[in-house]
C-alpha cells in the first residue's frame, strides 16, 4: 500500500488509531469470523529541504525539515548576495516559475527525487551613477544607470572648466 507523502503503519480494528489494536501489516495472514473493516494507519513523512542560495550566502542552517501535508511554521532563511535583491525561494532553478509557499507546498511530490531543494532567485540591482564636475561644466546628462555585474556601456562624459585640463573620473 502506498500514499504519496505517507508511510503505511499497518491495519487496525478501529478508525481512531489512537485507541485501536493493530491487526497486522500488509501481507500478514488474518483469521476473520464475521464481516469486519480494518483501518489503515498512515504517518506523514518528514523530509529535509535544502536551500540552494545560487551564489548567495546563507547565515545559519542550510536545511529545514517539513512534514508532508502540513504547513511549515518556521521562518525561511533570507540569504544575501552583494549587488543583488533576493526575490524569494522557488521550486525550480531554471525557469523560476513557481514560488515556494511554505504554508502549502509539498515540493517532494512534484516528481522530484531526493535530495529536495528550493532555489534562491536574484535580481541584479541597478544603480544611478552621478557626475560631480567639481566646479566644471557637464554638457548633457549628469548621471547614468548601471546594472550590477555588467560593464559600463555608456561613454563617460568629459567636463570642462576654464583654466583646467580634465584628467579623468
Amino acid at each position: 500500500m502506498t500514499a504519496d507523502g505517507y508511510t503505511f503503519g499497518g491495519w487496525y480494528d478501529k478508525a481512531d488509531i489512537s485507541t485501536a489494536t493493530k491487526i497486522g501489516d500488509a501481507g500478514d495472514p488474518v483469521t476473520v469470523s464475521a464481516p469486519t473493516t480494518y483501518y489503515a494507519k498512515w504517518t506523514a513523512k518528514t523530509y529535509t529541504i535544502n536551500y540552494d542560495a545560487k551564489g548567495g550566502t546563507i547565515t545559519g542552517s542550510t536545511t529545514f525539515d517539513k512534514t508532508y501535508d502540513t504547513a511549515y511554521t518556521g521562518t525561511l532563511t533570507v540569504p544575501s548576495k552583494d549587488g543583488y535583491t533576493f526575490e524569494g525561494w522557488y521550486t525550480d532553478d531554471t525557469t523560476f516559475n513557481k514560488v515556494y509557499d511554505k504554508t502549502k507546498d509539498d515540493i517532494y511530490v512534484e516528481g522530484k527525487t531526493t535530495p529536495y531543494y528550493i532555489y534562491a532567485k536574484w535580481t541584479a540591482k541597478t544603480y544611478t551613477i552621478n557626475y560631480d564636475a567639481k566646479g566644471g561644466t557637464i554638457t548633457g546628462s549628469t548621471s547614468f544607470t548601471k546594472t550590477y555585474g555588467t560593464g559600463i556601456t555608456t561613454a563617460l562624459v568629459t567636463p570642462t572648466k576654464d583654466g583646467y585640463t580634465f584628467e579623468g573620473w
